[in-house]
């Protein structure tokens, strides 16, 4: 290591960004820019009623449990099973994403979870500000108009 200082800049900050931006030592944003981390989730299109419409006849062989993967074609929605094991799936990961960004950030008291709990209730409080709700919620991200300049 060559011991200077690491920044990030961005102008808004989503999972993937904020994830790379956690290893610097400074975060900088747009005042007019944000950090938004919802949190992962499963987004599947199910299509069963749309293909008995159209006449189209699926043949599907399975067992067991956790097999979802060709409930698109005989379900309209998400099966328990399939949301179990996806909210499993899902909370692992999140789990794992929180920890390494809180480790990197080294922040006393830093957690993800003050980015993301109760978002919209804290976005209210923040007046809409994404920006003001990022200052909030971590101590090191600076505002900064653009990678040139200094923080605000």
């Amino acid at each position: 290591m060559t011991g200077r200082p690491i920044y990030a800049y961005a102008h808004f900050y989503a999972e993937p960004q904020y994830y790379l931006a956690s290893q610097a030592d400074e975060i900088w944003m747009h005042p007019m820019g944000g950090v938004l981390l919802s949190g992962y989730d499963d987004h599947q299109l199910y299509f069963a009623s749309a293909l008995k419409k159209l006449g189209v006849t699926v043949n599907v062989f399975r067992a067991g449990r956790y097999k979802s993967a060709v409930e698109p074609y005989e379900r309209d929605t998400m099966s328990d099973d399939a949301r179990e094991a996806s909210q499993a799936l899902l909370g692992t990961l999140w789990g794992q994403y929180s920890a390494e960004v809180a480790a990197s950030r080294k922040a006393k008291g830093f957690t993800v979870a003050r980015l993301t709990n109760a978002l919209p209730t804290q976005v209210e409080r923040a007046d809409g500000d994404l920006a003001k709700l990022a200052l909030g919620s971590e101590r090191s991200i600076r505002l900064v108009r653009s990678a040139r300049s200094t923080p605000i």
